[in-house]
């Protein structure tokens, strides 16, 4: 009886365990690649870890410019997300200017045709809430990621 009893009881244990567990899970942003826009130019590398909290950092680089910021908003829908940024730190502080906010949106479309770029740069903070319908028509324009490859965890 006692042996039934403790089965019973670790059985239903993992069964919470495992249904809260889906619960706890963060969405996020992890990944990296490149855009290349034109032959002309070095090709523009895009590194970003974010989550919710909100809590990362999202880093990219062109040639020797580069710009750093910390994720200060995020938002995932489906299998798109938009990340919101505030520069920390930059190499070309006429464009990127410290302070300034960033809005970058990606998409993960598996192990081939990601998407992802910047879409906006402002002053001000702008919810990501506020961006989310008007998300599939941003991600029209995006260019796709090469040697690369962006997850996105709704």
């Amino acid at each position: 009886m006692k042996t039934r009893f403790f089965i019973f009881t670790t059985l239903c244990l993992a069964v919470l365990c495992l249904g809260n567990a889906g619960i706890a899970m963060a969405q996020s942003v992890t990944g990296g690649g490149v855009v290349q826009f034109d032959s002309d130019r070095p090709p523009v590398n895009i590194a970003v870890s974010a989550r919710t909290g909100p809590a990362g950092i999202v880093h990219i680089s062109q040639g020797q410019a580069q710009v750093l910021g910390n994720v200060v908003d995020l938002c995932v829908v489906d299998n798109a997300a938009i990340v919101v940024t505030q520069v920390t730190q930059t190499t070309i502080p006429d464009e990127f200017p410290e302070g300034v906010f960033v809005y970058f949106a990606f998409q993960d479309n598996g192990q081939t045709g990601d998407k992802g770029f910047i879409f906006a740069v402002d002053d001000d903070l702008i919810p990501c809430e506020e961006i989310v319908p008007s998300l599939p028509d941003i991600l029209d324009f995006l260019p796709t990621i090469t040697h690369g490859n962006i997850n996105i965890t709704p």
